[in-house]
């Protein structure tokens, strides 16, 4: 028994927690209590989900069936079986209907004003992706919609194109592309220089064994743009422009080249609006960094272009014009040449990425939010490989992970997500099923308001008249920025309980050995055992805090605690009472050794 608790002792006791991991550790794990979810019956190899009429309601496109999800009152909800797998879910704000694409070997496109009755059918050609693995943002901006799907009739023709009241077609790629997602860069006070941005990937030309297979860029075309003459790019883009988007450690000549996810955040004004990139390199590890609208437009507008030296003709390519029919030939023909940026987009940190982890992310999205002070916060909510979800904090450019969220089953793959910013309400759409995901979760960190405090949260403050975690207001306690503990001791109206401790009594026969079990709450404390002013560290485990017991005698009679310290404030975890049992109780618990035995196996199974 002995040789088993040694080489116990010896794996457990490497799994001690380094600082330096916690920026990329949640602090606490929730597991329950915090969602809902609707099933869709079957399994779908892809999921369009979009806002609903209401707050709590979300449309879903699937394999043949189109739903109107009520969480608020399931059974209100409405489910319509439809002839095509959707593949286009969007609302056309100007017309107040439901757009929605799908294919079935057949493209088709319609409007709804009721959910699955078209109103009206549309050339589905460039604008519903030909198959269900395709993916092809696409953006409604005043009744114009900008689309990314490839045309039926040439597999290799990709690009953004608007259709409806001005079409514009993309003139055909040089290389392969794949798009990631469309942003409006505006309104601006000139709404003339309003841009679509689209954000994709272009395969690399070059055949170098070292070099990346991808290219991560940005591209832009103007609202305004008609074409250009009759001769020369007749409905096709005058001012599309592509800038490479740079990702990675710059003096070191590392970048992330796999653009997985955007989302952007927009701000009052057009040009701090915020763009956060997820990546990914060829080991499996994640970057995001962040751009401003700002800084793209930078590049569009001020940039050589590359492989260009001679003289730039006025007005120069890319610049949005009133009339772009009657743009100068020489214009014209340097645009008809996909011309691209030879400055790289860079991010806003110094340091190139916000996040850069180990951790397989795989979607964004981005929430501001209102705390109890002035100024507001960023969160960033991530959903993993796995399928579990990370709320992150990101503050003066650095991440803290406040929580992950684990809503599915180990392994079910995240396929899609939405943000519902007014009600803080994520939904998340797996092959099955939808889940609305409550952000203000706030009773979970605990019941006094040092864990409230040290949990982090924006969207949570203490309430000292109610005595609990909950939501952020004005007439909450919130210390984001440093999580000190000594704001809950300002003023007598800010005191809460004190934290208590579990405490358990445990009889042990002498010369016996048992271990005793802490439980770790929050990943970024630090734990240790105490006893008559002695410090033991830790066994670690995955999920506790043990002390081994070993040779048990009557000295040994006594209290042990265990204690979590974070951030300047120590609390007690767990606290176990030892009693030595007599010879009398040992006759009597002859089988109690090999009973910790077989309960120490049992724990770590």
């Amino acid at each position: 028994m002995f040789l088993f608790l040694w080489v116990l002792h010896t794996a457990c006791s490497s799994r001690v927690f380094g600082s330096t991991d916690f920026d990329y550790k949640a602090r606490v794990t929730l597991k329950e209590g915090f969602f809902r979810n609707y099933s869709l019956g079957g399994h779908h190899s892809r999921v369009e989900i979009l806002q609903g009429p209401e707050n709590g309601m979300v449309y879903v496109g699937a394999n043949f069936r189109l739903l109107l999800i009520n969480f608020e009152a399931p059974k209100k909800s409405k489910e319509v079986i439809w002839q095509h797998n959707v593949t286009v879910l969007l609302e056309d704000k100007s017309t107040d209907t439901l757009f929605v694409c799908g294919t079935n070997g057949t493209q088709i496109c319609c409007s709804m004003e009721t959910l699955g009755t078209c109103r009206s059918l549309h050339k589905a050609d460039g604008i519903a992706p030909i198959s269900v693995d395709e993916r092809a943002p696409s953006l409604f901006v005043d009744g114009e919609l900008y689309s990314t799907a490839g045309l039926s009739h040439n597999r290799n023709r990709f690009g953004i194109r608007r259709d409806f009241q001005n079409i514009i077609w993309p003139a055909p790629n040089k290389t392969e592309q794949r798009y990631i997602s469309l942003a409006l860069s505006g309104p601006r006070v000139d709404q003339l220089q309003d841009r679509v941005y689209t954000f994709l990937m272009e395969k690399n030309l070059d055949s170098h064994p070292e070099a990346s297979p991808w290219i991560p860029c940005v591209s832009q075309v103007c609202r305004v743009d008609h074409g250009g003459s009759k001769n020369i790019l007749q409905q096709s883009w005058t001012s599309h422009l592509t800038a490479r988007l740079s990702c990675g450690i710059r003096h070191k000549n590392v970048y992330f080249t796999e653009l997985l996810d955007v989302a952007v955040l927009h701000a009052e004004t057009w040009s701090d609006s915020r763009v956060y990139a997820l990546f990914r390199n060829i080991w499996n590890m994640s970057a995001i960094c962040v751009y401003t609208m700002g800084d793209i437009d930078k590049i569009f507008t001020n940039s050589a272009f590359k492989g260009h030296s001679e003289q730039i003709p006025t007005p120069r390519p890319g610049m949005c014009v009133n009339n772009s029919k009657t743009l100068p030939d020489k214009v014209l023909n340097m645009a008809k040449e996909q011309l691209q940026m030879e400055r790289w987009v860079q991010p806003v940190s110094d340091k190139g990425m916000m996040i850069f982890s180990h951790q397989q992310y795989t979607h964004i999205r981005v929430d501001q939010v209102k705390g109890s002070g002035p100024g507001e916060h960023t969160v960033l909510l991530l959903a993993l490989e796995d399928g579990r979800i990370h709320k992150v904090l990101e503050q003066k450019g650095q991440p803290f992970i406040v929580a992950e969220l684990q809503p599915l089953q180990p392994g079910v793959r995240v396929l899609n997500m939405l943000l519902q910013a007014t009600t803080k309400k994520l939904y998340v759409c797996t092959s099955t099923e939808v889940l609305e995901v409550d952000l203000l979760t706030c009773e979970s960190y605990g019941e006094n308001c040092e864990l409230c405090i040290q949990a982090r949260d924006p969207y949570c403050g203490w309430d000292p008249r109610s005595r609990k975690c909950t939501v952020a207001s004005s007439h909450t306690i919130q210390d984001v920025e440093n999580a000190s503990p000594s704001v809950c001791t300002k003023g007598k109206a800010c005191n809460s309980e004190k934290y208590i401790s579990q405490e358990i009594t445990l009889d042990l026969l002498p010369s016996g050995s048992c271990f005793l079990r802490c439980p770790m709450p929050w990943a970024h404390a630090e734990y240790s055992w105490h006893y008559q002013g002695t410090q033991q560290q830790c066994v670690y485990t995955e999920e506790d805090c043990l002390l081994l017991i070993d040779n048990v005698n009557p000295q040994q009679d006594r209290m042990y605690w265990c204690e979590a310290s974070e951030g300047g404030y120590r609390r007690t975890i767990m606290t176990y009472r030892l009693k030595i049992v007599n010879k009398a109780w040992r006759l009597a618990h002859q089988h109690s050794g090999i009973l910790c035995i077989l309960i120490l196996i049992a724990l770590f199974l």
